[in-house]
């Protein structure tokens, strides 16, 4: 058994927490750190000192690459200087780390505010684009598409709940083949927006639960059955 999954069960145990999150959150995605390293922003504070800590950790038991990355935003004396900081503490630990200093920031009140505004300014910028590329109003409402994705799958073509509900789960989320004995990438249309396997399997049944093609009935079904043959499996392994 991993050391995490001893910590995991122990669920009393902040470690048991933490890995048993990140677990989670990252264990589908395994195959993306095949290409590059997982990267962790850390401020230096507490929480993200802490997550860094434990994302080691949890990369540690497979091999994962850790790159943390600092923002030094330059809109508070000492932002320098904090940034710094983290780079040693990051050196002492072996793990690889960059700053990125920001210089463009402009310093002022009602700054979160400022930064909503710009966000849906760029929200509002990909929806206009989808929309004169002729995504139908049928996607761009399909709950989990942020209208970067949206955009994203218009320029590939992809333009209604129809054209999403023929896709493959791979060709969103990306993956791997075997082309005359060499593994090779499959860049997924949804990749960079670090949609893993697993979601892309999730959103596309919807999509066909939506449009009639699947019957929801037979999904809860064949869960079942693969919830009883798990169980099966660990009987028979105890």
């Amino acid at each position: 058994m991993r050391r995490g999954q001893v910590l995991a069960a122990q669920d009393s145990t902040i470690g048991g927490r933490l890995w048993t999150s990140l677990e989670t959150l990252l264990g589908p995605r395994r195959s993306r750190f095949e290409s590059g390293p997982l990267g962790v922003a850390i401020s230096g504070g507490g929480d993200s000192t802490a997550l860094l800590l434990a994302t080691l950790d949890w990369a540690k038991e497979d091999g994962i690459d850790v790159r943390a990355v600092t923002v030094d935003h330059g809109l508070r004396d000492g932002s320098a200087a904090e940034a710094n900081h983290v780079a040693t503490l990051c050196a002492g630990l072996g793990c690889p780390h960059d700053t990125l200093t920001l210089t463009d920031l402009v310093p002022g009140p009602n700054f979160q505010a400022r930064a909503r505004d710009v966000i849906e300014a760029q929200a509002k910028a990909a929806l206009d684009k989808a929309r004169e590329l002729g995504v139908e109003d049928s996607l761009i409402a399909f709950e989990g598409l942020t209208p970067q994705m949206v955009l994203a799958l218009a320029e590939d073509d992809v333009k209604s709940l129809e054209d999403f509900a023929t896709c493959a789960d791979w060709e969103l989320a990306g993956g791997w083949t075997t082309v005359k004995g060499e593994r090779v990438k499959d860049e997924g249309i949804l990749e960079k927006f670090d949609v893993s396997l697993e979601e892309a399997q999730n959103m596309v049944m919807t999509a066909r639960v939506m449009l009639g093609w699947v019957d929801p009935t037979e999904l809860e079904a064949d869960s079942d059955e693969a919830d009883i043959d798990g169980d099966d499996d660990e009987e028979a392994e105890a």
